[in-house]
C-alpha cells in the first residue's frame, strides 16, 4: 500500500493554489492537505501540520520569504521546501537552497515534472527545475553544493566545479595554472574523500546534494 505524502502549499494568489490542487488531484502518493496566503499562516500550518512538502511562493504581498526560509526549516526540519517561482535569476536559486531549500521549479513548470520533483524529494535529492538548469552556471551553484564537506580544499572545489562542467584534466590545468598531474592527485583525493570511483558518480552526486 502507497504511503500519502501530505503537502502544504503557500502562494498570495488562489489562482496558482487551485492550479497546484488541481495538478495533484488524481496523484495517489501526494495529497494538498491545507493551503496558506500569507507567511504567519504558513508558519502555523507548518508547525500544525507537520507536511512531507512545503511548496511554496518567494513572493508574499511584497514579503521576500527567502528572509524566512531559515525559520521554516526550523519549524519543522523533515519538511522539504520546494520553491516554486516565477524568477529564476542563478544568484536568486543560490541563496533559496543555502537558507534551505529543498527545490527550486519555475510556476510554467508541466505536471510531470512537478511530480517528478516530489519524487525525488522523497529520495532526498535536490531538484532544480529543467529550464533553470538550461542557464545556470553550475559553477555558481557549486560552493553550497560542497560547503559542508570541510575535508574538501578550496582548490579541491574548484577543481570539482570544473570536473561537474565537463572539463578534462588538460583543460582544468590550464585553467588553474597547474600541471595535469597535479590535476589527476586532486581527483583522486576528491573521489577517496566523497567515497565515488567515477566521473559519472560524481555529477550524481552533486546533483543529487
Amino acid at each position: 500500500m502507497i504511503k500519502t505524502k501530505s503537502i502544504l502549499t503557500a502562494d498570495d494568489h488562489e489562482m496558482i493554489l487551485n492550479a497546484l490542487d488541481l495538478l495533484l488531484s488524481d496523484s495517489v502518493t501526494y495529497q494538498v492537505v491545507d493551503r496558506a496566503l500569507n507567511i504567519l499562516s504558513i508558519k502555523e500550518k507548518l508547525h500544525k501540520l507537520r507536511p512531507d512538502i512545503l511548496i511554496l511562493d518567494l513572493n508574499f504581498q511584497k514579503q521576500n520569504v527567502l528572509d524566512h526560509l531559515i525559520d521554516l526549516k526550523k519549524i519543522s526540519p523533515s519538511s522539504k521546501i520546494l520553491i516554486l517561482s516565477s524568477y529564476d535569476a542563478p544568484s536568486l536559486v543560490k541563496e533559496a537552497f543555502a537558507k534551505g531549500a529543498d527545490g527550486f521549479l519555475l510556476k510554467d513548470t508541466s505536471k510531470e515534472e512537478l511530480i517528478g520533483a516530489l519524487d525525488d524529494l522523497g529520495q532526498n535529492k535536490k531538484v532544480i527545475g529543467q529550464s533553470i538548469q538550461q542557464d545556470f552556471d553550475v559553477s555558481s551553484f557549486i560552493d553550497h553544493r560542497f560547503e559542508d564537506h570541510a575535508a574538501l580544499s578550496s582548490r579541491e572545489q574548484e577543481v570539482i566545479s570544473l570536473l561537474v562542467e565537463g572539463k578534462s584534466e588538460v583543460e582544468i590545468a590550464e585553467t588553474l595554472f597547474i600541471s595535469k598531474h597535479t590535476v589527476h592527485d586532486h581527483k583522486k583525493s576528491i573521489f577517496k574523500k566523497l567515497r565515488i570511483r567515477s566521473h559519472i558518480e560524481l555529477i550524481k552526486y552533486f546533483y543529487n546534494q
